[in-house]
């Protein structure tokens, strides 16, 4: 390649990384202004929403990512998007380890635009997706203030829709697995959940054994 395409090419890639800044900065704002108007309290790393710095890096740089935030201008339209694309709920796309997959990119627009509770509520009983609950766990568990997540979860430590978590379809487990796996397990599919307190870990471990004891008992 010669000089001056080099040159061409790296100041369109500047070019593009400007414009995406931008992108994100906006929807940031409009984000923080949402907040202003009751919506869910989020804590943490107000610029990663506490994931892990290389996944939320390469959240920002992705292209599916950055058209989410171009495209995608509200909650209503970002379900209906979660609805059609995504049918995993795996960090990175099949076969790679640096490529985000399209259900965090979706989970990042949601935290860039917030939530309110009505809203979150809408996405943990939809009935048209499983794949709709689950980014609105996941954004519970990342985001929120931890001693609040038990009131969230708490209906759904045992609900027994079922679905496939990974590319592998042949492996399914039920809503309720994954909701005890979010407050059991830091490892999730290749990054790391923020930690929980310790002792409210624990204390949400033993009301999980107490709703199985009302569970088993229906």
């Amino acid at each position: 390649m010669s000089r001056s395409a080099l040159y061409n090419q790296t100041n369109t890639n500047k070019q593009r990384t400007a414009a995406a800044q931008v992108l994100i900065q906006t929807s940031v704002a409009d984000g923080l202004a949402r907040t202003l108007k009751g919506d869910i309290k989020t804590v943490g790393n107000p610029n990663t929403y506490n994931l892990n710095q290389m996944l939320h890096n390469n959240l920002t740089e992705s292209q599916y990512f950055l058209k989410l935030c171009s495209k995608v201008p509200d909650i209503k339209t970002l379900i209906d998007e979660i609805y059609y694309k995504i049918d995993s709920v795996e960090p990175w796309s099949a076969g790679s380890k640096t490529t985000p997959s399209s259900a965090f990119c979706c989970l990042m627009r949601l935290f860039l635009m917030r939530c309110s509770d009505k809203q979150m509520h809408s996405m943990l009983n939809h009935v048209d997706s499983p794949y709709i609950r689950c980014i609105g766990f996941l954004y519970l568990r990342y985001a929120t203030e931890p001693d609040k997540l038990w009131g969230w979860f708490k209906p759904y430590v045992y609900d027994t829709e079922e679905f496939s978590p990974t590319a592998n379809k042949k492996l399914t487990i039920t809503i309720g697995d994954y909701v005890r796996s979010l407050v059991n397990d830091i490892d999730y599919y290749g990054t790391i959940l923020p930690r929980l307190p310790v002792m409210l870990q624990r204390e949400m471990k033993v009301k999980m054994l107490q709703e199985k004891e009302s569970f088993d008992r229906r």
